[in-house]
């Protein structure tokens, strides 16, 4: 997400002599190392090694999660402050599992909004509404169709399954070419479905087969086992 508008704001900070970070703590990247962890014991316990890794990730949801705007946003390092920018980040959460239903509920009923998330082509990358929003700048907007996966999944995995559906449905019949003998893109445009930058791109393609597998599933056929 290297142009989104939730990096704007940064500055670099010197962790050594040779590398720097962002002095901002990423939602979503917390959200995929909680997953990740939960892979990992898996993986050890079919293959009948210890795993002593200590358990980092129970307060990821909560420490994210802003209920004055009952969203998750990325925060300041030094001063724990939210960067409150409603981006696609905020619903990773559902689809790695770590949220509560209460937060999963908040969630939906902000995606929900058509001048938010909800548009022509469901979950842009950025909220329609806001001043920087740009449906044809990467992340200021468009659509990625890995992160429409991720926010239709994460609601269905919370019981979601109608809207979930809905939501797959408005991205088969309205992406540009979808239902003809033409290239899928590597972004699209959330308000008419035209294909934008790319074409011929495998992780949208990719994104498109999960979303057709989950189709009509119920959250106990999509949940981790």
């Amino acid at each position: 997400m290297d142009n989104a508008v939730r990096f704007d704001g940064i500055s670099m900070l010197k962790s050594s002599e040779k590398s720097s970070s962002m002095d901002q703590e990423s939602v979503d990247l917390n959200a995929y190392l909680a997953k990740e962890y939960r892979i990992l014991k898996k993986i050890a316990k079919i293959l009948n090694i210890p795993f002593q890794e200590p358990r980092r990730t129970a307060s990821v949801h909560a420490f994210f999660f802003d209920s004055s705007q009952e969203y998750f946003f990325d925060r300041k390092l030094k001063t724990n402050d939210f960067v409150r920018i409603e981006g696609c980040e905020g619903w990773t959460p559902l689809w790695t599992e770590i949220t509560t239903q209460e937060q999963a509920d908040k969630v939906f009923q902000l995606v929900r909004q058509p001048n938010k998330f909800s548009s022509y082509i469901p979950f842009p990358t950025l909220a329609i509404d806001h001043p920087k929003y740009k449906f044809d700048d990467y992340w200021r907007g468009s659509i990625w169709l890995n992160q429409a996966y991720f926010g239709i999944s994460g609601l269905r995995k919370y019981g979601y399954v109608r809207e979930a559906d809905h939501f797959t449905d408005q991205v088969f019949t309205r992406l540009q070419g979808l239902t003809e003998s033409a290239p899928i893109y590597e972004n699209y445009d959330p308000k008419t479905g035209l294909g934008l930058r790319a074409p011929h791109y495998s992780w949208s393609s990719a994104s498109l087969l999960f979303l057709y597998w989950e189709y009509g599933k119920q959250p106990n056929e999509v949940k981790e086992q």
